[in-house]
């Protein structure tokens, strides 16, 4: 099977060959460890800030199935596990990854249920807010690909005849070929296995597998093994699968981001962080309220890359404006209790599609005087939940714009037509009976020779507050409209959309 002992053998190989060849662990920092690890030797927990520890250490990814009942830590067995790990209690999954641990020479292992106190709000906060760090400076991550709970078997039976390889000899002829050719067996079976592992399901594993620096997968038919550097290994490839960079694009689950990477273009890094919104947001989280926490790591890790230190429930605030027209894919819903503001895309559940910047024909609506018509960004504040840790969970949130602001009902008459994306389906239902409490507000609108485009937040009022000698008006966001038609020079629906809105200060929560 996958545990086998001649497998680990050739794992181990693969890590000896990375820690020396390849610049994989150049950015980690070697002097931080995690506040608790397995000693896979002794089997039993240490705490590490009672003395120094230098050696490495492993980390586990798996995943915890719909209804955890194994065994973790907790504050009433936290001191009898630092003395001997009950093994007998223990899912067979993390028996199987500590046999790994040991096997590729590394004695410390961190697996999240053993490594924080379960029961321990506090504990948990603490830990999550480092949880980039244990995976960033772990030597190799440990993914489990085939058990859905941990009470399975990381390790797989297979068959003989699939797993032996064969050679075959196959006639072929070309013709006019002036310059050498090179053939490759590529190994799509190894490719789809990623695709369809129940890791892909579970949000937690997103940032596991992005920020650790090495990952052995054990699949159902053999051992995997990616580093940052672009290698993939597998028993058909022991010595790297030829063309693995190319292949990357078109599976979004192989390792590919390297977030250590110095000048990196923040367009593209603005790019790609829509593209993990939206590999993110079609996965599973067994708690919801740990929406933002589960991709805190990499959030923070892109704060520092693209120099933006205001991060603000799942959006950075150079592109907020740009990004606040997110689209809720059909089976949305809000999440409940509120864990983000309505503007934030981590208020909901399901896929989550983040609008791509305009594209470098499409220029900014200016009307004749010069002003344009995109709305401003006022002001913009979350409500921490652990006021330390900004990129972690938040209890609520406002931003204020100003801009043009107008009723749906005048939106629908004065377009040509619009496309309409409602956050729920009860809310086109209940802006159907009633539309006095619906408004819309152009968050920002551009133009090229063959087309126009104008993207506005569908607003509900919620309640008004005076402040001053003015009445604050506040809204909850409800989804997001565009009028579509083919630009004629005359950009009418803009106009029209002008001439029947005010420009206004508002308020979202």
């Amino acid at each position: 099977n996958t545990g086998h002992p001649l497998l680990l053998k050739l794992a181990h190989q693969w890590l000896e060959i990375c820690c020396r060849d390849h610049s994989c662990g150049n950015s980690q920092d070697h002097s931080w460890r995690p506040k608790r690890l397995i000693d896979v030797n002794e089997r039993r927990l240490i705490l590490t800030n009672r003395s120094m520890f230098p050696e490495a250490y492993a980390t586990l990814s798996y995943c915890w199935g719909p209804n955890p009942n194994f065994y973790t830590l907790t504050a009433a067995n936290i001191d009898s596990v630092c003395s001997a790990l009950p093994t007998w209690a223990l899912p067979q999954a993390f028996l199987d990854a500590m046999e790994v641990t040991r096997a590729l020479d590394i004695r410390y292992l961190w697996i999240d249920a053993l490594c924080i106190v379960q029961n321990s709000n506090t504990d948990w906060q603490e830990q999550s807010s480092v949880m980039g760090k244990i995976y960033a400076n772990c030597v190799v991550n440990i993914s489990l690909s085939v058990p859905t709970t941990p009470e399975q078997s990381a390790f797989s039976s297979r068959d003989k005849v699939v797993r032996d390889n064969f050679n075959a000899l196959l006639p072929l002829r070309l013709r006019a070929i002036s310059s050498g050719v090179e053939f490759t067996f590529q190994e799509h079976s190894t490719m789809e296995e990623f695709k369809v592992s129940p890791l892909t399901k579970r949000a937690w594993i997103l940032q596991e597998r992005l920020l650790s620096p090495r990952i052995l997968t054990l699949g159902r038919e053999t051992l995997f093994w990616e580093c940052s550097s672009s290698h993939f290994s597998s028993e058909t490839w022991p010595r790297s699968l030829p063309g693995y960079d190319h292949m990357l694009e078109r599976y979004p689950f192989a390792h590919r981001l390297d977030l250590q990477e110095e000048n990196s273009d923040v367009g593209l890094l603005f790019e790609s962080w829509r593209t993990i919104i939206y590999d993110y947001s079609q996965r599973s989280l067994t708690k919801s309220s740990d929406k933002l926490v589960a991709i805190a790591a990499i959030a923070e890790q892109y704060s520092t890359l693209i120099q933006d230190q205001e991060y603000l429930a799942g959006h950075f605030r150079t592109t907020l404006l740009l990004h606040l027209c997110w689209e809720a894919m059909y089976g949305s819903k809000r999440i409940e209790p509120a864990s983000a503001p309505t503007w934030s895309w981590a208020s909901r559940t399901g896929g989550i599609f983040i609008r791509p910047k305009p594209r470098q024909e499409e220029k900014e609506h200016y009307l004749q005087d010069g002003r344009s018509v995109n709305a401003q960004l006022i002001h913009a504040k979350v409500d921490l939940v652990d006021p330390s840790n900004r990129f972690g969970q938040v209890s609520g949130g406002r931003i204020v714009l100003k801009g043009y602001v107008g009723e749906i009902e005048d939106l629908m008459r004065c377009t040509e037509g619009y496309y309409i994306n409602w956050d729920s389906k009860s809310d086109g239902e209940m802006c159907e009976k009633n539309d006095e409490n619906y408004a819309y507000i152009l968050v920002y609108a551009t133009f090229s020779e063959i087309s126009a485009g104008m993207w506005s937040l569908l607003l509900k009022e919620v309640t008004g507050t005076i402040r001053g000698n003015s009445k604050e008006r506040v809204f909850e966001r409800v989804g997001v409209v565009h009028p579509v038609s083919i630009y004629n020079g005359k950009d009418k629906n803009i106009q029209n959309v002008l001439k029947h809105s005010r420009i206004e200060t508002i308020t979202i929560i």
